[in-house]
Formats: structure tokens, C-alpha cells, sequence
């Protein structure tokens, strides 16, 4: 299975570790705006990109036959980045923008628990 993971922090790192350890054996692919070499280093092919550049990502999912993504970042699913994976009939780990607001909108999540 070919998975597109997207953000190069921490936490996307020990994404892609598990992702690689799995006995599938996938084919990890990834989009971060800065190299991370510990993620690098476990990829196929990434592409360094801001990670709220929708189209761009759609693109390089498409291009290489993504299957599935996992976006670790909050700032890709204030952009939409899910829902224009989803749209591209890609299975997205990582809520839609309209349940993602609750993490990237801070009022709007203070207004909802009130």
C-alpha cells in the first residue's frame, strides 16, 4: 500500500516509523515543508512543499497512486488538505476541515464548550 504522510515534525516521524514497521511492508511517501531526515531516510520519494498547498499535494498523491495519507499537522486541515484528498478518492487519517475547526479556530472551540 502506498501512504502519503504529511508533516515533517515529531510526530509524524514516529508516524512514519510505525507506518514502517507495519508487516504490510508500505511504501511511505511524504510532504513536509522542511526535510526531516529521520523521515526522509524511511521514504520512497517526498517532495518538500508548504503543507497547505492543496492542489499541490492532491497532485503528488495522484501522481504517485497514493492509497491512503495521514496529515499530522494542524495547519493542512485548517486548508482543507482532507477533504481535497477525499475528493481525489483518497482515505485521509486526519478530520475534515469542518471537524478540525475545533483544533485550529481557538474562539470557536471556547464558544463550543461553553
Amino acid at each position: 500500500m502506498k501512504i502519503l504522510l504529511i508533516g515533517g515534525g515529531g510526530r509524524e516521524h514516529a508516524i512514519a516509523e510505525g507506518i514502517k514497521k507495519s508487516k504490510h511492508n508500505p511504501i511511505l511517501y511524504a510532504l513536509m515543508a522542511k526535510k526531516n531526515p529521520g523521515i526522509a531516510a524511511l521514504c520512497e520519494d517526498f517532495l518538500l512543499e508548504k503543507e497547505t498547498e492543496v492542489v499541490k499535494i492532491v497532485e503528488y498523491a495522484k501522481a504517485r497512486n497514493i492509497e491512503m495519507a495521514f496529515v499530522g499537522p494542524e495547519a493542512p486541515l485548517a486548508a482543507g488538505v482532507a477533504d481535497a484528498l477525499w475528493e481525489a478518492g483518497i482515505p485521509v487519517v486526519g478530520p475534515k476541515k469542518a471537524c478540525a475547526v475545533i483544533e485550529f479556530d481557538k474562539a470557536w472551540a471556547r464558544n463550543f464548550m461553553k
